[in-house]
């Protein structure tokens, strides 16, 4: 694999820096990653291609930085998809009709939020979503206050896999997923890892549920399944 690194600022690929449709012929508007592509920058990684395509030929494609990564046109993988980021304000963006798919499999991200507007699948694969930094709060839901790393509704609903993993050092709270938000999800699995999950304000549904926390899982709201299981491993340390 080949890897490019930028070791004091962002680091941005346009595949079509004109945003033009002259001539009709838009595969020179593409960005095409090799085998085993990682993309590394101090800042940010950003990924465009207005009037192309976005592909990775085979492989893992891994995309770190400090401080987040945004694509803003569709992004498709023949192989897994790595993204992460360091900080306390890294993010991961998908814009608005962006579909970043990696055709059946894995993705894996590490951040500290996300900002989904377009969608995210791994079709029959996995996705795991790891909160970077330790002791920030994790939400999936409806939440008026700000919290670190927020999976909204509509946001759940954008994404599609065979299983979701939500990692967090802190607490997870869950309020206020309907059967559409989570029908594109097989298993939704939470996992707390040093503290409590907690089942806010109003009732959620999910096809199948997974919930381990270090301490408690608690609920102040139903949670239902439609299709499968819930299954819960409080450890009750703290």
């Amino acid at each position: 694999g080949s890897t490019l690194t930028t070791n004091t600022g962002s680091l941005a690929i346009d595949g079509d820096a004109d945003n033009s449709t002259v001539g009709g012929n838009q595969t020179s508007n593409a960005i095409t990653l090799a085998s085993n592509v990682t993309l590394n920058a101090n800042t940010t990684v950003t990924l465009d291609a207005t009037n192309g395509n976005i592909t990775s030929t085979t492989g893992t494609l891994t995309l770190t930085s400090v401080d987040g990564v945004t694509i803003n046109d569709s992004l498709t993988t023949n192989g897994d998809l790595t993204i992460s980021g360091t900080s306390n304000v890294s993010l991961l963006t998908v814009a608005t009709g962006a579909d970043v798919s990696t055709t059946n499999n894995d993705i894996v991200i590490t951040i500290h939020d996300i900002d989904l507007d377009g969608t995210l699948s791994s079709g029959a694969d996995n996705i795991t979503i790891t909160q970077t930094i330790a002791g920030a709060d994790t939400s999936i839901g409806d939440f008026s206050t700000n919290v670190d790393l927020q999976i909204d509704p509509a946001e759940l609903e954008r994404i599609t896999a065979n299983e979701l993993t939500v990692n967090s050092t802190e607490v997870i709270s869950v309020s206020n997923i309907t059967g559409a938000n989570s029908d594109n999800i097989g298993t939704v699995r939470l996992n707390a890892l040093v503290s409590d999950v907690r089942f806010f304000d109003a009732n959620s549904t999910f096809n199948t549920l997974v919930v381990t926390a270090d301490d408690d899982i608690d609920f102040f709201a139903s949670v239902t399944t439609d299709t499968g299981a819930i299954s819960l491993n409080a450890q009750g340390t703290g």
